[in-house]
């Protein structure tokens, strides 16, 4: 089952609208997949929906997303969990559930690519799982930027370091 801890992690289990693929270019990711069923005696978790500046239609350049409680109680049981480290890649089949977490060792930063392809998988109702008792969520991607010049000279970094080894 999922934590009953009231924060922003609550919304971490998540399902993906395409087909998705991750490669691990450093550190540790730990991935977990769930299986979300209805259940209407568990008020504890629903699914949410997503809009982008308060339409269903998502667009890159949208600044808020928000996510709305659909009152569709849900139960979540854990279906495996698996460690991936630097080279490794895993897939994220369209509406499957899953959370991934940065799994922080050696002072290593974690480094994934992620890449989504509709051709191969599309699930128009992707979801968010989160509690019963929160009505919405909003996040603002303007609010605490990181600095993309610093995430890009340290996966600049990361990919020569690679090639001098081959």
């Amino acid at each position: 089952m999922l934590d009953d801890n009231s924060s922003n992690n609550d919304f971490g289990v998540h399902s993906h609208q395409s087909y998705a693929r991750s490669w691990i270019l450093s550190g540790n990711i730990f991935n977990t997949v769930y299986k979300i069923e209805p259940d209407k005696t568990n008020n504890n978790y629903s699914i949410f929906e997503p809009y982008w500046d308060n339409s269903k239609k998502y667009d890159l350049k949208h600044s808020i997303s928000t996510i709305k409680n659909t009152q569709q109680n849900v139960s979540a049981c854990k279906k495996y969990s698996i460690l991936l480290t630097q080279n490794d890649s895993y897939e994220i089949p369209s509406g499957e559930y899953h959370k991934s977490e940065l799994y922080l060792k050696n002072d290593c930063l974690p480094i994934s690519l992620f890449c989504f392809d509709s051709s191969i998988g599309w699930f128009k109702d992707a979801g968010i799982i989160g509690p019963s008792s929160v009505d919405f969520s909003t996040f603002d991607k303007k609010r605490g930027q990181i600095d993309s010049s610093k995430l890009i000279e340290k996966l600049e970094s990361l990919v020569n370091n690679m090639s001098s080894h081959e």
